[in-house]
């Protein structure tokens, strides 16, 4: 679903990769005992300290990408070129 959503909405979002993350890890929720959450015997969600690696190698990727995108303000990355090709400096 998030790469549908990011589709759709381009500008406005990205694809985040942590979904296949966790799906690569065996990490599948209630099912597995583990995901976003860490869940008991009777499959209780806690808070899992072992989702931080994951959540901080998301982030370092999207701002890795940040850093390859152009502003949302400017047509090629140039601060100051807008879409219509009028200037916004002033």
């Amino acid at each position: 679903m998030g790469h549908n959503v990011a589709g759709s909405f381009g500008e406005r979002t990205y694809p985040s990769r942590i979904i296949q993350a966790l799906v690569d890890a065996k990490r599948l929720g209630e099912k597995t005992g583990a995901g976003f959450y860490k869940f008991d015997a009777r499959r209780k969600a806690a808070p899992d300290p072992e989702l931080a690696p994951f959540v901080e190698r998301s982030r370092k990727a999207r701002a890795r990408l940040a850093l390859r995108r152009p502003s949302r303000d400017s047509v090629d990355g140039r601060p100051g070129a807008s879409r219509d090709g009028d200037s916004l400096e002033q």
